[in-house]
């Protein structure tokens, strides 16, 4: 928990607070939150927006701690969680979007219910962005998507992976791999890969939407996101960045997430005087005893920086392990004895959390 940094903390002349505290999920697991608002002194008023930041596979809420300067200076709070299977969470698997969606289920429900927050936003990274599509599909209220990097189709996903690899491996043998692959997934986790295409949610999602993908990405290619944008049922809009899935995305990225998020959450009782506003980065976080944000590379506001193993090197080594003959413990890419400890570089620095 010291990870996260102090509980209270100042961004220029206001101060916030985070809140920790568990939810349960309809699996009847505890997810650990942290929520940012407001204190009571720089609080404008008693329900403000909300973003809910949602991390990719190995990360963690940690890797929300970037996006502090970013939404917290304009009366936007910011909700952050670990997902089932991932961080300080209770969970076995990680299923990269089938069963987490369930996991938003009680966020939003917890939201909804405290009666402290009016709009409410969704920004996820990779596995999160994904899960973000498959809620949205199911929740029209939800005001604005900001999503980083989603694949359309997990299945497409592994099969581009296998593929790219140095070892080639005849189509035939790749056919029976997955269906092993497959099969060990659905009896141990308990779901199919091959039902796992947010690209199938796109047509029924009518949030706006902001997709971010790089344009080097060799992990979930570029593609992915232009196939799911195609099909997208609401206004949306597609930045490619140069980087690769772990690159640090470009001021200019940032700044028009902030943007995109201020024009859709910033509304009615909300709405900010928009005079001597700054895109992207709010102000500096200070704190007694310390900052709650790791250290950054570069004086600008950064997020895709990976610490450790990258997210595609871990996945591919959890589907390399999947092939290896006789291997007994891999095969879903979602044992949380898998992960080891590296961070997600899809979540600007953010690594499991220490049990």
């Amino acid at each position: 928990m010291e990870d996260l940094g102090s509980q209270t903390f100042r961004i220029g002349p206001k101060r916030f607070e985070r809140t920790d505290f568990e939810l349960e999920n309809p699996r009847g697991q505890k997810l650990q939150c942290s929520h940012y608002q407001p204190s009571k002194e720089s609080r404008p008023r008693a329900t403000l927006p909300c973003v809910v930041y949602m991390h990719g596979n190995a990360g963690c809420r940690l890797g929300a701690l970037h996006l502090l300067p970013l939404v917290l200076p304009y009366d936007i709070t910011l909700f952050t969680f670990d997902f089932s299977g991932c961080g300080m969470s209770e969970g076995e698997y990680i299923s990269l979007g089938h069963f987490e969606k369930d996991d938003v289920v009680a966020v939003i429900d917890y939201l909804r219910k405290s009666e402290s927050v009016s709009r409410i936003a969704l920004w996820g990274r990779s596995m999160g962005a994904a899960t973000a599509i498959l809620f949205g599909a199911t929740d029209p209220s939800i005001a604005a998507l900001v999503l980083d990097s989603p694949f359309s189709s997990l299945n497409k996903v592994a099969l581009e992976l296998v593929e790219m690899s140095e070892v080639k491996v005849p189509k035939l043998l790749v056919t029976g791999l997955m269906k092993m692959i497959k099969s060990r997934i659905k009896e141990r986790a308990k779901f199919d890969i091959e039902k796992l295409e947010p690209i199938e949610s796109a047509p029924c999602c009518f949030i706006p939407a902001l997709f971010v993908h790089g344009n080097s990405d060799n992990f979930i290619l570029p593609h992915h996101s232009q196939d799911i944008q195609k099909k997208y049922a609401g206004d949306s809009n597609l930045i490619l960045v140069e980087g690769d899935h772990n690159s640090e995305r470009p001021s200019f990225c940032v700044d028009s997430i902030t943007i995109f998020l201020h024009n859709t959450l910033l509304v009615g009782d909300d709405k900010f005087d928009a005079e001597g506003f700054q895109p992207g980065f709010g102000g500096v976080v200070e704190e007694d005893g310390g900052m709650p944000l790791p250290p950054k590379k570069g004086s600008g506001p950064s997020f895709g920086f990976a610490n450790g193993p990258t997210e595609d090197e871990l996945i591919q080594q959890a589907i390399a392990l999947s092939l290896a003959p006789g291997n007994q413990n891999g095969g879903d890419g979602g044992d949380r004895g898998d992960r080891g400890d590296g961070g997600d570089g899809g979540d600007g620095g953010g690594g499991s959390e220490p049990k």
